[in-house]
């Protein structure tokens, strides 16, 4: 009788391979089985209720984030044009204004208040911002209140201006 041949070495790899996804499979339809008869009923939708809570806060913190990071920015900002218009106070009082609204390009410059306090006695001039920020989630205007007043304010020491003599 004549040897039997075996075949190549892909061949048996292939083989295997193809035996172990179907023990892969059998034992992938055993454990769904088990699971389906081993939880009861009125558990099924437990998952899916537990992911429904924890998305509704994960999407209440996300947007409290960027609620409270677009207060954040606005009071940067608020104080930056305080900070130039006390600055182009301290050369010509006329480019205060001008100077605030160059950095207010981001916020609505009909709500913007604009205080500027010139003090002769100790040569300073002090420029003071306001702006009314306003939640746009109504849930953490709730919490937050409707409104917040920022505020920002800056001080600087006017330089007199001194002729250079000739």
């Amino acid at each position: 009788r004549a040897p039997q041949q075996r075949g190549s070495a892909s061949e048996e790899k292939g083989l295997a391979t193809m035996k172990a996804i179907e023990h892969f499979e059998e034992m992938r339809r055993d454990v769904e089985m088990r699971q389906d008869v081993a939880r009861p009923r009125s558990e099924r939708g437990q998952a899916a209720l537990e992911f429904a809570l924890t998305l509704m806060v994960t999407i209440l913190l996300i947007f409290g984030l960027i609620e409270f990071s677009r207060a954040t920015f606005t009071a940067s900002v608020v104080q930056w044009a305080a900070q130039a218009g006390a600055r182009a106070g301290i050369v010509d009082t006329n480019n205060i204004v001008p100077a605030i609204q160059d950095k207010l390009y981001a916020l609505d410059m009909n709500k913007v208040s604009i205080v500027i306090e010139p003090d002769a006695s100790t040569g300073t001039i002090t420029v003071t911002v306001s702006y009314p920020f306003e939640f746009v989630l109504p849930v953490i205007a709730q919490i937050a209140g409707d409104t917040i007043q920022l505020n920002g304010s800056a001080s600087m020491i006017v330089q007199p201006f001194v002729v250079p003599n000739p």
